[in-house]
C-alpha cells in the first residue's frame, strides 16, 4: 500500500497491472472486507489502479464540486483508461470509484468515468452494485446517446453544474441537470 501511495499519486499517473491474477474471493468492503476462499483466475485481464481524491475525510464532500477537483478526477480516470492493455479499445469494467468510504458523489463519478472511457476510445461497463444513488444512470446515458452528445458537451455540462453547485444555485442533482440541459 505504501508503494502505491508514494509512487502513483500524481494527477497524471496510474498503475497498470497486465495479466494480474486474482487469488482469493472476498466479501464486504472497506473495514468489513473478509477472505471468502480461493479463486482461480484464468482471465488474463488487465487491472488498473487509480487513486481517487478522498472527499469523505478532511476535504469535505463540497470540495468535489469545484471544477479543479472534477477535472482532476476526470484526468485521473482518463490516464487509467488510455492504454493498449490487454488490447487497444478493450472494454472497461468499473463502478463507484471514489465513492463509499472516499465520499465521492456517484452521479459525478459515473459521468466522469464515462467521459474518460469515451475519450480513451473504450466501451464502459458500469457496475452500480445496486446503489440507490445510481438511480437514473441508465436513463441519462440513453438520453445522451439518443441526442448524440459529444464528450466535450457532457464535460461542459458537468462543469456548468459544478459551478452552480459550488455557488449554491443548483436546483437539482447532476442527472436531472443533464436531462434538463438536453431537453431544453
Amino acid at each position: 500500500k505504501q508503494w502505491y501511495q508514494r509512487r502513483v499519486r500524481g494527477d497524471d499517473e496510474a498503475l497498470v497491472l497486465v495479466n494480474a491474477e486474482k487469488y482469493s474471493k472476498h466479501t464486504g468492503y472497506n473495514t468489513g472486507l473478509k477472505f471468502a476462499g480461493d479463486f482461480v483466475d484464468v482471465s488474463g485481464t488487465c487491472r488498473v489502479a487509480i487513486d481517487a481524491t478522498c472527499f469523505g475525510w478532511g476535504l469535505g464532500s463540497d470540495e468535489q464540486w469545484k471544477q479543479r477537483s472534477a477535472l482532476r478526477e476526470l484526468n485521473k480516470a482518463f490516464v487509467g483508461f488510455d492504454h493498449d492493455f490487454p488490447t487497444a479499445g478493450a472494454g472497461i469494467a468499473t463502478g463507484n470509484w471514489g465513492c463509499g468510504a472516499f465520499g465521492g458523489n456517484i452521479q459525478l463519478k459515473s459521468m466522469l468515468q464515462w467521459c474518460a472511457g469515451s475519450a480513451a476510445g473504450r466501451p464502459l461497463l458500469y457496475f452500480t452494485f445496486k446503489d440507490r444513488n445510481c438511480k437514473g444512470l441508465a436513463e441519462v446515458v440513453a438520453l445522451i446517446k439518443e441526442h448524440s452528445w459529444t464528450v466535450g458537451k457532457l464535460i461542459q455540462t458537468i462543469l456548468c453544474y459544478c459551478e452552480e453547485k459550488t455557488s449554491g444555485k443548483a436546483q437539482s442533482d447532476l442527472f436531472t441537470f443533464i436531462k434538463h440541459t438536453i431537453e431544453h
